[in-house]
């Protein structure tokens, strides 16, 4: 099957990082995309229901994978998986190896699924939104060395040539925040506390990486917090 060089699968949480990308991808890199969304049984499974807005909104195709299995998989070690375990405030997760917030092999099955997308759509890259924060907190599957390995394994493909980018894993959570507000996305359709509740803890790490971008910008994040946030 002969590849489109235009056409490309970007993988879509409806966080943060990954909706400003996919807002990159189209507005920026002009591809015909279409956008993966995975419900793998995660508490803060409203993510999805903003990663559609985005992909209505921009006109783009999508696929919604029913990954439950992940979620069946990984509940016994990860809070994001089991709702009966906490997720922990920032100040008990900073300098673990590996967070508890961390999904064993979940974006190396994510971004093997999405090669088996971009195979059936014809496209030849898959894009996700690692970023620079992401290795920092213990989440090894977002780092340069994980990117350098699925793409030697996709490599492997002897028809379809597949190659995995991540345009902002080299990029802080600031600069990732300031690339959408040049591309206009709107911040309150984005979903980023682990806890998955409507106003954000603001308290676990990934409030807290969000929260410090923001303020590391010079700009307010629009979304509703449960602690107060010195803006000023």
């Amino acid at each position: 099957m002969q590849k489109d060089s235009n056409k490309s699968v970007v993988l879509l949480s409806g966080g943060l990082d990954s909706t400003i990308l996919l807002h990159y991808i189209v507005k920026v890199l002009k591809k015909n995309v279409t956008a993966v969304i995975f419900d793998y049984g995660q508490r803060h499974s409203r993510e999805t229901t903003v990663a559609f807005k985005h992909a209505l909104n921009l006109n783009v195709d999508w696929r919604k994978i029913d990954a439950q299995f992940i979620g069946n998989i990984t509940s016994s070690t990860s809070v994001l998986t089991n709702t009966e375990k906490e997720v922990p405030h920032i100040k008990d997760v900073v300098g673990l190896a590996q967070p508890p917030t961390y999904v064993p092999m979940r974006n190396l099955m994510f971004l093997s699924i999405a090669a088996a997308v971009a195979e059936s759509v014809s496209a030849n890259t898959i894009y996700y939104g690692a970023a620079e924060i992401d290795t920092h907190s213990g989440h090894w599957d977002c780092s340069l060395e994980f990117l350098n390995y699925i793409n030697k394994i996709l490599n492997l493909n002897r028809e379809n040539k597949i190659s995995v980018e991540a345009p902002f894993i080299t990029f802080s959570k600031e600069v990732i925040i300031q690339e959408g507000i040049k591309l206009n996305v709107d911040f309150t359709q984005t979903h980023t506390c682990y806890k998955g509740e409507i106003v954000a803890c603001g308290t676990c790490s990934s409030c807290s990486s969000r929260i410090q971008g923001f303020l590391s910008a010079g700009v307010k994040d629009p979304i509703p917090y449960n602690i107060e946030i010195p803006w000023n």
